[in-house]
């Protein structure tokens, strides 16, 4: 009885376990490539529409976050609640129900625009969302993508 405990023992350390462990890390790389190729840059969806974006809101050295009144302010309220303390994030929104340092209200006029817009530091276009409670999730999962992480402070030696 315990030479069988024994080998089941080692067959699930040698084989099953690290089996299941190359599986898991395999989906989550196919997930991460799937993301990132998502989340390449873009041409803007009408030129005239984008520019006059940029020419209210500063884009550059910022992640923006478009949001039209197309999207739920229980949506908008979420979202940022979730990215208000990440390095470089930008909200820009139509409607004034959030208040924050990095909140920008435009007075944009939405006709044409589509529900959500995600705007790199380098003032990218990288993808632009629907209403839809998918095309928002995706939304989600592509903001953490896109944000750069905040620079850490070198070590100086005296």
């Amino acid at each position: 009885m315990r030479k069988v405990i024994r080998t089941l023992g080692i067959l699930l350390m040698l084989v099953v376990f690290p089996a299941m462990s190359w599986y898991y890390l395999s989906q989550g790389f196919d997930y991460r490539r799937a993301a990132v190729d998502r989340v390449q840059p873009k041409e803007p969806w009408d030129n005239n529409q984008f520019n006059t974006l940029a020419n209210i809101v500063d884009l550059k050295g910022k992640t923006t976050v478009f949001l039209t009144d197309k999207i739920s302010s229980e949506f908008k309220e979420q979202f940022y609640d979730q990215y208000k303390d990440a390095y470089t994030f930008q909200l820009v929104t139509s409607d004034n129900i959030i208040e924050g340092s990095n909140v920008v209200v435009a007075d944009i006029d939405n006709q044409g625009f589509p529900g959500a817009v995600l705007i790199d530091t380098s003032s990218q276009v990288r993808n632009i969302y629907g209403v839809k409670s998918e095309s928002l999730t995706m939304l989600i999962e592509d903001t953490a993508i896109v944000i750069p992480r905040k620079p850490e402070i070198d070590i100086q030696l005296k």
